[in-house]
């Protein structure tokens, strides 16, 4: 099988769905599938990019797409796989030229399209420019649609959204992400040397990371690190990355909280780090922390990421029901919105993490078995072999509009 991966930026340009991206076509690689990614002409300058990634779209636009697949003589694919987020190909998320990639490509390379749906609309607000961008947005979906013989999502929710929106019989899959940061292997006393650079000697730690937004809820774990010091336990937050370059104006207005609360001092910034040492420093984290307002899901990476380092994880359940079957062997769901009972969680868990005994083992161990690249990839050649079959959709959880 030969699958034809078009994304917008690829590593080490810092992008989650880039790196979504290039881990999956690897890993499809390694089960023998001949995968390509194609992306934007400015990639060309990344250093050491792999002979399979091709930085030859100058565009996004149907046309200019089509023509770029269409000049790689070599290479005729049997699936194209468009990576859409509508934020990635136009301000604001209009991408009205990006939506009709799909349907470019099936009528020029004379191939199977699929979209995978990272995101795909904003959601209705009354205020009028707003619920205009929302409405853009779901043409865009609908086109994009109408152009693709299967659409992917991250996450359940998504492909129950999506799923009226589809053409009739045209399935709807619904794959979960993997880890944008995998373990890596650390030398003899890194870790150690890590928490000394970090004054972390003898603290406990909680730990976040990602990019700062207000969605994340950082504050709440900010209120947790204050009643962890309340209940007198020697507790840090080390917050791991590009936190503060993220959105520097909420960050000061984390630090302005954390000075309230009385726990500026344990509260810890790493900086943009590369992904081999955020797998190094996720080692010095006691209790992960994910208070995300609309729960946890499927799409989340820094979650996966979380489970594939064996981390005790707090995070708030998924909201309308959407939990997609799987679960979080060690750590705890709390009911949505409730900050308090988070709070109180997050600071159980951490005052008794010394009497853990082989839950981080059932972390890593569920992830190796349900979100690990290679079985994603499992997902994506058995939608591709199988599209359209109903035994297929009973199997894996296709819906089917």
């Amino acid at each position: 099988m030969k699958i034809a991966f078009l994304a917008r930026s690829v590593p080490p340009v810092i992008d989650g769905v880039g790196e979504y991206t290039w881990h999956l076509a690897r890993s499809l690689r390694a089960w023998g599938v001949e995968a390509h990614i194609f992306t934007s002409t400015d990639q060309a300058a990344a250093p050491r990019l792999e002979p399979w990634i091709h930085p030859v779209i100058p565009r996004w636009t149907g046309k200019a797409v089509a023509e770029a697949l269409g000049s790689v003589a070599a290479f005729r694919p049997d699936w194209c796989c468009f990576q859409y987020v509508p934020q990635m190909y136009g301000r604001r998320g209009i991408c009205l030229a990006a939506a009709g990639v799909p349907l470019a490509l099936r009528q020029r390379l004379k191939c199977r399209v699929a979209t995978t749906f990272h995101e795909f609309a904003s959601a209705w607000r009354p205020n009028p420019k707003d619920a205009i961008l929302a409405g853009v947005m779901r043409w865009q979906t609908r086109r994009l649609l109408l152009g693709s013989d299967l659409a992917i999502t991250t996450c359940s929710r998504y492909a129950d959204c999506l799923g009226p929106s589809a053409p009739r019989a045209m399935p709807v899959v619904s794959v979960p992400v993997g880890a944008n940061i995998e373990p890596v292997p650390v030398g003899p006393g890194e870790v150690e040397a890590l928490r000394q650079q970090y004054s972390l000697d003898g603290y406990k730690v909680f730990g976040m990371f990602g990019r700062l937004s207000p969605f994340r809820n950082f504050p709440t774990a900010v209120r947790a690190l204050e009643l962890a010091k309340q209940q007198g336990l020697n507790a840090h937050l080390l917050l791991i990355g590009c936190v503060q370059a993220s959105n520097p104006s909420l960050f000061a207005q984390l630090q302005r909280l954390a000075q309230k609360l009385g726990v500026e001092a344990q509260m810890v910034v790493t900086g943009e780090l590369p992904a081999e040492d955020v797998s190094a420093h996720l080692r010095l984290v006691d209790v992960f922390l994910f208070p995300q307002c609309d729960g946890v899901s499927t799409r989340n990476t820094s979650v996966m990421s979380a489970l594939a380092h064996g981390l005790p994880i707090v995070t708030y359940a998924p909201t309308s029901g959407h939990y997609d079957g799987y679960r979080i062997p060690y750590g705890a769901l709390v009911r949505p919105g409730d900050e308090k009972g988070f709070i109180h969680m997050a600071v159980e868990f951490l005052g008794r993490i010394d009497a853990r005994s082989g839950g981080e083992n059932a972390n890593a161990e569920y992830f190796e078995k349900h979100f690990s690249w290679s079985r994603i990839a499992e997902h994506y050649i058995g939608a591709f072999t199988a599209v359209g079959s109903s035994e297929y959709a009973l199997r894996c959880g296709v819906r089917e509009s």
